[in-house]
């Protein structure tokens, strides 16, 4: 019995306690083996704590490393693209255990600045500005939008001017990925004035023109071309007028090379047909824009040496709660898990038909849940006791996902409207804009489409729902015509001036308005219910 209180069996304990927790870490096959394993653990890690607070001995702790929190808030006209816009978290996002927050205009960003304060004193605060050269028509209106926002954050007295990193989002080569042209990660994101902040840029494009890769070569051409565009409208003197802001210190500008979330051409793309004949690919799906890979840089704070009872009590307790709670947490993740999962799936399939963007909206959310779930299915838990649901869930929410995603879409947004305004009659050139179309509906024969009309906001509500819907029925007429299927083939429904894409307030905005898109409706029955016109 002496020997129970000896050195050597104290290490052997450990020594069994944390071979046994090991091997719940590889032992996922086997639920039994691996329950067996976690028990063995906890009755060890008891064993030692008991030990181990009889033995404690005189020792120094060593500082440990704290983390300065980053907080970085997402600003400026194409801020709220960064973001879902509904469900929990519509104005955060989280990665890479730094904080994303939506705050795109000067008022939203000085009342989110004091909570976040008071709840992260300690937090580096900075500024991302999204440029999305696409986003609009005319590249003056981005360079008002942004010239606009950097004056009303002059209106606001500031406790410091913040660190802003301006990121340009297109698609410049034929990739499926994101790559990031000026910066690689926001740390180190420097809080000095970049002194040329598009010089980087222009090297970096131009070393990537002498690359071996195509993709790489073909990235540098259009990035210098991107370049050029701004150099030649107004927002390179916009951006630059930044370094003489005072509440502002333009830390760089980066390029993030997207080839997934673009489904319409704008001011970057029309130059560059004009100049070069030439439009980037689209894609058919909106899905949330990336953000760079953010990471926390540590921060080392002094500590108040302990004595080694004290942290021997501290870290027996660590490991005791982490043994004890493992079977409870195994429990409180599968109910968590099958919860989220069956919420966000309801809530994709419950979106209706012809509310593209929130169905977008609500795929990319269960994508990313289901994401989550594959790497939780292939990742040894010691929470799991083999109750973990991720594998199946992650069968379930893949077949979901297979009906809604890369659903065939059209969209008749174009410079020259299909209509006339007040008119739902199509103009001599439709038939020239509506042969994509044509050729989309050819390919996909067997498929059900929804036919949405949509209106500018000239008239009344009910007036401007009436027209789309007529409209949408002029489309599909033209359809059953040219393609020679029948009306049971297409639904339609009118949107009226609900859903613009463009400002009403210039003739240009109102033709951009007057728009029919098409979608394919997903294959399942129960989501082809028949829509009352």
């Amino acid at each position: 019995m002496g020997l129970l209180n000896s050195g050597i069996v104290h290490v052997l304990t450990g020594i069994v306690a944390l071979a046994a927790f090991s091997a719940t870490l590889v032992i996922t096959g086997n639920s039994v083996l691996n329950n067996a394993c976690a028990g063995a653990a906890l009755i060890a890690g008891l064993l030692f704590i008991s030990q181990r607070v009889a033995r404690a001995s005189k020792q120094t702790s060593s500082p440990p490393a704290a983390n300065r929190e980053l907080v970085i808030f997402i600003v400026g006209p194409f801020a709220a693209r960064w973001f879902t816009h509904s469900g929990i978290g519509a104005e955060l996002r989280a990665e890479q255990q730094t904080l994303w927050l939506l705050a795109a205009t000067a008022e939203e960003l000085q009342a989110r600045l004091k909570p976040v304060r008071l709840r992260h004193p300690q937090a580096d605060i900075r500024l991302w500005l999204p440029l999305l050269p696409d986003g609009y028509e005319n590249a003056t209106l981005i360079a008002e939008q942004l010239d606009a926002w950097q004056r009303s954050m002059a209106a606001y007295s500031w406790p410091q001017a913040f660190p802003c990193c301006v990121a340009f989002y297109t698609r410049l080569s034929n990739t499926d990925a994101v790559y990031w042209a000026g910066l690689s990660a926001i740390t180190p994101w420097s809080d000095a004035q970049a002194p040329d902040p598009f010089e980087p840029l222009k090297a970096a494009f131009t070393a990537m023109q002498t690359a071996q890769e195509i993709t790489a070569r073909q990235r540098g051409i259009m990035g210098e071309r991107l370049l050029r565009w701004a150099e030649a409208t107004s927002l390179n003197a916009v951006l630059l007028s930044f370094m003489a802001h005072p509440a502002l210190r333009l830390s760089g500008i980066v390029v993030a090379d997207d080839g997934k979330g673009f489904t319409r051409h704008g001011a970057w793309a029309r130059w560059l047909e004009t100049q070069y004949g030439v439009l980037p690919p689209l894609s058919p799906a909106l899905l949330l824009p990336p953000l760079p890979e953010a990471l926390e840089a540590p921060r080392f704070l002094p500590v108040r040496q302990k004595t080694a009872r004290a942290a021997g009590l501290l870290l027996s307790g660590v490991a005791f709660i982490l043994l004890a709670a493992s079977l409870l947490n195994a429990f409180w993740h599968a109910r968590a898990q099958i919860r989220q999962t069956t919420s966000l799936t309801k809530n994709l399939t419950a979106v209706e038909p012809w509310n593209v963007s929130a169905q977008r909206a609500a795929l990319s959310t269960l994508e990313a849940q289901h994401q989550r779930l594959a790497r939780c299915a292939v990742s040894p838990q010691l929470t799991n006791w083999g109750l973990s649901p991720c594998a199946r869930l992650a069968r379930e929410t893949q077949a979901v996902i297979e009906r809604y995603r890369d659903l065939p879409y059209f969209s008749s947004q174009a410079p020259v409207s299909l209509f006339s305004s007040g008119s739902a009659r199509l103009r001599a050139h439709s038939p020239a804009a509506l042969a994509p179309l044509l050729a989309l509906i050819r390919q996909h024969p067997a498929r059900h489409f929804l036919i949405i009309g949509h209106s500018d906001n000239t008239g009344s509500t009910e007036v401007n729902r009436q027209l789309s819907l007529e409209r949408a029925v002029a489309v599909r007429e033209w359809l059953m015509k040219e393609a020679s299927l029948p009306a049971t083939q297409f639904a339609i429904y009118g949107l009226g001036d609900s859903m613009p894409v463009a400002g009403n307030d210039t003739e240009t905005g109102k033709a951009l308005n007057r728009r029919v898109e098409v979608i394919a409706l997903p294959v399942d029955p129960a989501q082809n219910k028949e829509i009352q016109q």
